[in-house]
């Protein structure tokens, strides 16, 4: 499995650079995956669920980082309104329980996760590439606190 964190455009860069535009891309794609009914948790101590799950130093700094976009994502989200975003958390439960069928490993699950959000193109130049990597960031943030995406207590 490619590693995440081996995309040059995301090495020492930590200016998150949100576009609504593919928000929305990733959000449509999230809604095309098939959901389970799921129940989404009360968050959880972010930091301490990034403990539990014995994530990687580098996951662990690049989530901490997007956490402090979130408000921003919110807005673009509340701004698009194109779907709830218990909805959206489903879809990525759905993905998690795909993950830990594959893998044992919580930062081979978080991988897995993180790849199937949304497939970069090829032929993308660096911007937009790293517009798509720190959106799915910010959004994978988002959603590891309050479901079910990962090991929990």
């Amino acid at each position: 499995m490619k590693k995440i964190l081996e995309a040059p455009y995301l090495d020492n860069n930590f200016d998150i650079d949100l576009s609504a535009t593919i928000i929305s891309e990733i959000i449509d794609n999230l809604v095309k995956l098939p959901k389970l009914e799921e129940k989404i948790n009360e968050p959880l101590d972010f930091t301490k669920k990034i403990k539990f799950n014995n994530l990687d130093f580098n996951k662990t700094a690049y989530l901490n980082i997007a956490y402090l976009s979130l408000t921003k994502l919110e807005n673009i989200m509340r701004d698009l309104d194109q779907f709830s975003t218990e909805e959206i958390g489903k879809k990525i439960i759905t993905l998690y329980k795909e993950s830990q069928k594959k893998f044992e490993d919580s930062n081979d699950q978080f991988e897995y996760i993180f790849q199937k959000f949304y497939i970069c193109k090829n032929n993308w130049n660096n911007l937009k590439l790293k517009q798509v990597e720190d959106a799915k960031w910010v959004i994978m943030a988002k959603y590891f606190e309050n479901c079910s995406i990962l090991k929990s207590r």
